[in-house]
C-alpha cells in the first residue's frame, strides 16, 4: 500500500493536545504550540 512509504515526523496539534507539558518544558520560549501542522515524509528506499 502506497501509505506505508511514508512516516509521521510531528504533528503540532496532537503534541499540543497530549503532552503541552513536556512541550513548554523542552521549548520554554515558544509563545504557543496551538497552530496545526503535521510534518511527514516518504521513507528513505533500503536496498
Amino acid at each position: 500500500m502506497f501509505n506505508s512509504e511514508f512516516e509521521v515526523l510531528m504533528a503540532n496539534s496532537y503534541l499540543n493536545h497530549y503532552r503541552q507539558q513536556e512541550l513548554q518544558a523542552t521549548f520554554p520560549t515558544l509563545p504557543s504550540w496551538r497552530r496545526g501542522s503535521f510534518w511527514m515524509r516518504r521513507k528513505p528506499e533500503v536496498n
